[in-house]
């Protein structure tokens, strides 16, 4: 019976498409590797080229989101999602740190 109501809860339960990104997991993936504290020229450093999907079909690339960043450093994954999430509001897009992504190199 316990199974049964563990089964159905799952089916009923919102979260991300099976593939889909979250979060800082997106920023992590990212820029893999990176240590905190980071100074702002090796995150865009590792940021390289790389593009986000922010939304479904929805890209933006991640270095000069982060390059509008006002700290020149960053003590965590959070902070660059913040950063980032800021940068995309400013341009109207979207909020990213509760929206699914995907990295495009």
């Amino acid at each position: 019976m316990a199974n049964e109501q563990n089964s159905e809860a799952s089916k009923s339960s919102p979260g991300p498409l099976r593939g889909s990104v979250y979060g800082t997991q997106i920023l992590a993936d990212a820029l893999p590797g990176l240590r905190f504290p980071a100074d702002k020229q090796t995150v865009l450093a590792m940021a390289g080229e790389q593009e986000i999907e922010y939304e479904p079909g929805r890209r933006a690339a991640l270095r000069p989101l982060i390059e509008e960043a006002a700290q020149s450093r960053f003590d965590s994954m959070a902070e660059i999602l913040s950063a980032v999430s800021l940068a995309l509001d400013k341009r109207g897009a979207t909020e990213f740190d509760g929206q699914k992504g995907t990295i495009h190199n």
